[in-house]
Formats: structure tokens, C-alpha cells, sequence
């Protein structure tokens, strides 16, 4: 079965930290008839609910750790089996913030796979790093120090940048300018994936 059949229909979106992938996704996946699926948000919802998966997630997420692969991948197996239900008329997933690593992006394929799917697309949303530095300073939140922004920068470049080549040697990637005002980036993305909804209309 294509990935591309109805209700199929998978997207990462993909971008440095303060690239505003998640003020995107919010905008995006209503217009385009996707759901906006967090793993950040499934970790905390899961853990607030106590949940069996959110009380194993809970001590790693506490003491700062990665959350391994087949939790995630059971968090997602979880919550789309519920939005399959839930929203039989959705399109598809928007993913925001999985995968980030080669061993993620391996993982959510063979998952993918299982249910007859694939990644379909990836929107890359490309930001100068100037501008990012200048963008995540701004926010004015605790944890935004410029040491800690450049920290998570250096993660991004060592592990999360080089998807950039696997995804566009698979034909998948979409690179979308976000130096622009919101909307404008929203426009661009929407535009970017116009031809798939298309085929899931």
C-alpha cells in the first residue's frame, strides 16, 4: 500500500532549533487536514496522565535523558491508533520533533512499515543561524542562554543535520526559506505539500 493513500499521508517537519517548527505545525496541520502529532507533548501528556508508558518515561525525562526509541515508537503506536479512531477523516500525521537521529529515522520506518506506510515528505524550514540565535535569545525564557542555544545548536549540527542528505537522496525533501514572516513561511510549507494532500483528497 502506498504512503499516500488516504488518510496515509506522513510529514516530518525538520529545521535548527528556533526554526519555528512548531508555530508551524500549529498553522499547517488544521489547513491541511493533518494532525499535529509532538513526541515532546505525547512524553508530557503520557507522564501527567501516569500512564504505564508515561511512568517509565517519567524518571529519564526528569534526570534529562533521551527517551529511547521503542518507547517513543510506542507513545506514536498508541496515539494514532487512537486519532485513526478518532478522526477518520484525517489526511495524515505532521511530525514535529521525531526523528532527529539516523537510528530514529530507522525506527519510525519500520514502524511506518508495519502499517503500510512511509515518510511521504519532509519540510526542512531553513533559517540563518544568526537570525536563530537572535529568535531563541528574544523568547526570554529561563533556559535560553546563549551557552545553552549554543549547546543545542552543536547537538543539532553533530546528530540532527545530517538527515538533511538521507531525506534528499530519498527524494523527500522540501526546503522551505524561514527568514520571512510567519505566514508567509506558512504559505510556502502549505504550498510545498499541496501536490500530496492532492493525491488524498
Amino acid at each position: 500500500m502506498s504512503g499516500t493513500a488516504r488518510g496515509n499521508l506522513n510529514v516530518l517537519f525538520f529545521g535548527p532549533p528556533g526554526a519555528g517548527k512548531g508555530t508551524q505545525a500549529l498553522e499547517v496541520a488544521p489547513r491541511l487536514g493533518l494532525a499535529h502529532v509532538s513526541t515532546g507533548d505525547l512524553f508530557r501528556q503520557n507522564m501527567a496522565e501516569g500512564t504505564p508508558l508515561g511512568l517509565r518515561v517519567k524518571p529519564l525525562y526528569d534526570a534529562g535523558q533521551l527517551i529511547p526509541d521503542d518507547l517513543t515508537i510506542a507513545m506514536l503506536d498508541e496515539h494514532l491508533a487512537t486519532l485513526r479512531q478518532t478522526r477518520p477523516d484525517l489526511r495524515g500525521i505532521l511530525f514535529d520533533g521525531f526523528p532527529r537521529t539516523v537510528p530514529q529515522v530507522e525506527s519510525l520506518d519500520a514502524f511506518l512499515a508495519t502499517r503500510g506506510e512511509r515518510v511521504d515528505a519532509v519540510v526542512f524550514i531553513d533559517v540563518p543561524q544568526a537570525v536563530l540565535i537572535e529568535r531563541i535569545l528574544g523568547r526570554g525564557r529561563a533556559d535560553d542562554t546563549r551557552e545553552a542555544v549554543t549547546v543545542r545548536q552543536q547537538k543539532y549540527e553533530q546528530d540532527t543535520k545530517p538527515l538533511l542528505s538521507l531525506f534528499e537522496a530519498r527524494g523527500l525533501l522540501r526546503r522551505v526559506n524561514g527568514d520571512q514572516p510567519v505566514p508567509d513561511v506558512t504559505a510556502a510549507i502549505v504550498e510545498a505539500l499541496s501536490p500530496l494532500i492532492g493525491e488524498v483528497a
